[in-house]
């Protein structure tokens, strides 16, 4: 839209848009911090009003005398960052000078809460991660499928339990014994061990066969390669891809391969 301008210093518009606040939490483990900016979309003609950048501030259609250092915007209000802070388009007060932060609407001092899907919660020893609405100490216990469980870093979870990561997997919510047992896609079978891999539902020893296209080949050397589901020695032998055949070296493919 265009507007009169009253006199040359009001060269800035001040308009009204839609702000949609949600909640967004950024990970950083072990804490989750709010991120108190909004997102918003504006109409194709929203409510605007001209100002003077030098005389004048705008928050969200709002016009205010040109902001402090320490002023911000909190949707259509203005507040003293040192004082106060926005909480998902609300002003709150600050519960601490430097370590406030937002749990939804609601600030907290986050040295001594943590914020668990919009409620807060009083950190205890070194309960510090959420699970649920219950903390827990991510050092010496785990959350699986919302239950704390007893488990170390190196556990994993399966189920409603925390598993030894070293010793066991989890395939389809059930777990594995890894020095017998592989998961292939999505399938529990057997073979096992650091040298097992899958071919297809089954499983092979990576240093004696090969895998090729879920056809398992022994392994004559290492210079055996895979032409889609044969193997070939490549130093005496070559793969024709577009026939999926394999020939001696000093023969030529037919046209296209």
């Amino acid at each position: 839209r265009v507007y009169t301008m009253p006199n040359p210093s009001y060269t800035s518009c001040c308009c009204n848009y839609k702000y949609y606040y949600f909640n967004r939490y950024c990970p950083y483990f072990p804490y989750y911090y709010y991120s108190p900016r909004p997102y918003y979309y504006h109409h194709n003609y929203p409510t605007c009003r001209l100002i003077d950048p030098s005389q004048h501030a705008c928050c969200n259609g709002n016009v205010f005398n040109k902001f402090g250092p320490y002023d911000r915007c909190c949707n259509t209000a203005r507040y003293d960052r040192r004082y106060y802070i926005c909480c998902n388009g609300q002003v709150r007060k600050r519960v601490s000078p430097t370590t406030t932060t937002c749990c939804g609407t609601e600030p907290y001092n986050y040295r001594e809460n943590t914020c668990c899907y919009n409620k807060v919660l009083r950190i205890t020893d070194a309960k510090r991660s959420c699970c649920g609405y219950e903390l827990y100490n991510y050092k010496t216990h785990k959350c699986c499928n919302g239950i704390v469980v007893p488990g170390r870093n190196n556990h994993i979870c399966c189920g409603n339990r925390a598993w030894d990561g070293t010793l066991y997997g989890c395939c389809g919510n059930e777990p594995f014994y890894k020095p017998r047992w592989s998961c292939c896609n999505g399938k529990k079978v057997k073979g096992g061990g650091n040298d097992a891999r899958c071919c297809g539902l089954k499983t092979y020893n990576r240093n004696t066969h090969l895998c090729c296209c879920r056809c398992v080949h022994p392994k004559q050397s290492s210079y055996q390669r895979c032409c889609w589901s044969r193997s070939y020695d490549r130093r005496n032998q070559k793969c024709c891809r577009n026939t999926k055949t394999v020939v001696p070296s000093n023969q030529m493919c037919i046209a296209g391969s």
